[in-house]
């Protein structure tokens, strides 16, 4: 499951968990990255390549809703998907 959240006026105003994975950073892709690396779901070298962390999502794991949700973020930055 996947919430996300924007808190105005924050330094990482960016949130989302992704299970019990969390990230916060200033944009919504960069957020969704930082879960992904902490919960080692990404390697570190996709980190800063949203393009590269997407691909890697579509090819390596199973297609469901979250999924989509995940590669959509990472491709437009925004959690409007």
């Amino acid at each position: 499951m996947i919430k996300t959240e924007i808190i105005k006026d924050d330094e990482l105003p960016y949130r989302i968990e992704i299970d019990n994975l969390r990230g916060a950073a200033k944009s919504p892709a960069k957020a969704t990255l930082a879960a992904l690396s902490v919960g080692k779901i990404i390697s570190s070298e996709m980190r800063n390549n949203p393009k590269l962390a997407a691909s890697h999502i579509f090819w390596y794991y199973e297609a469901n809703p979250d999924w989509v949700k995940l590669i959509s973020i990472l491709e437009q930055n925004s959690f409007d998907v």
